[in-house]
């Protein structure tokens, strides 16, 4: 599975700060994103996290509690894009 993690951060968020260094130290790669994008998505991952991140745990994006970890399955939504442009998609998941 192709996993991009992304994190929704603030400037002057010390936890924000805190995960930055504990990923880096793991050597975990990650696309750190500004919080204000969960409330005014600019694309499709944005609007996945604020789905699962907001809307699904019924809170209000303007009290969020940062940072936010999200892991976007980049493989599953090639294979959704794919399968709307009408394109033939073999399952590749093994059947035993």
């Amino acid at each position: 599975m192709k996993i991009k993690k992304i994190i929704y951060t603030e400037r002057m968020c010390g936890a924000c700060i805190a995960l930055k260094k504990d990923l880096d130290r793991q050597g975990v790669r990650y696309e750190e994103r500004s919080a204000g994008r969960l409330e005014f998505p600019e694309d499709e991952i944005d609007r996945e996290a604020f789905i699962e991140q907001i809307v699904m745990k019924g809170g209000d994006p303007k009290s969020i509690t940062l940072p936010i970890e999200f892991n976007f399955n980049l493989k599953e939504k090639e294979k959704e894009k794919k399968e709307r442009e009408g394109k033939v998609v073999e399952n590749d998941s093994e059947e035993g």
